[in-house]
Formats: structure tokens, sequence, C-alpha cells
């Protein structure tokens, strides 16, 4: 994220900020420059974790909201065409560890599947919590078998209060 930081901020030098290209390369740094500040924290916290001081400050989120914010806000989604069914589930967590886990479980899809393919990320409630599920789309030529897409990765939170 660094190098695309100073990449559009080069850029931005030589363009109108105004101008929808301007507007566009603001949008690209503020993108990477909030990465970026994610990858600290996770850096930060992992020393943390080091060092045993690590808590976990859990609260009531809504995984529904966290998971398309996380998805609208990824410029490595950019030009991938990603479909999110959640339901609206409310659980207490940890809500930065779990934008950290779905920022990797789409992280890694990008890597296992083609470019050109779709993903569904499904939030769905639990008897324990709730689930989060990346699985790809069927193509229409494996529609007609009536297997349903195997998950590539799955998130289970359990909401007891421990």
């Amino acid at each position: 994220p660094l190098t695309s930081i100073l990449g559009v901020s080069l850029a931005l030098r030589h363009s109108d900020p105004d101008s929808r290209d301007g507007r566009e390369l603001v949008r690209q740094l503020e993108a990477s420059a909030r990465k970026l500040d994610r990858m600290v924290s996770v850096l930060l916290e992992l020393d943390r974790l080091a060092d045993g001081t690590l808590r976990l400050n859990r609260r009531r989120s809504d995984l529904q909201a966290l998971v398309r914010r996380v998805v609208e806000g990824s410029p490595d989604l950019a030009n991938r065409n990603i479909h999110v069914e959640a339901e609206k589930v409310v659980v207490p967590v940890d809500p930065f560890m779990v934008e950290q886990m779905v920022e990797t479980l789409l992280a890694n899809a990008g890597g296992r599947t083609s470019s050109d393919g779709s993903l569904w990320i499904t939030v769905s409630s639990d008897p324990e919590g709730a689930v989060i599920a990346l699985k790809p789309t069927l193509r229409a030529e494996s529609s007609a078998n009536c297997e349903k897409p195997r998950s590539l990765s799955t998130i289970r939170i359990d909401s007891s209060s421990g």
C-alpha cells in the first residue's frame, strides 16, 4: 500500500484533484492509506499478542454491515464480482478482528479463484453465534448439476461472552 500511496500522490501532483480522474486518484489514495493503517494495526496487535497484553474489545456488532463495509472498502476487489448475501446478525465480537479475518478470507480467495469469476460471501446466524462463508458462484454450465458450491473458507463466530 505504501508504494500505491506514493504513486498516487505523485500522479495527483500532475492532475486537477477536482477533475474526475483527480477524484478517482484521491479515492485510491484513501483506500491505500486505510489498508496501510490496517496493516500497521495488525503488526501492533501481533506485538501485543507476543507480549501477552492483547485484549479483545468485544461489543455488539452488526456483521452484515461490517462485511459489506469490508467488501466495499477493499481496493483489491474493485474488479471482482462479489455478491454479499447477509442476514442482519448482531453478536458480541471484536469488530476490528472480524474485519481482519474477512479481509484475509477475501484476499486468500482472490488468490485461489480466477479473476473473472464471481464470489458469494454469506453471513448467517448460527446456534452458537454466526457464520461468515465465502463460496464461488456456480457457472452456467455447472448449474445443471445440482451440487452446491463448497465454501472456500468459513469463519465461525462464537457469541459466548468468554
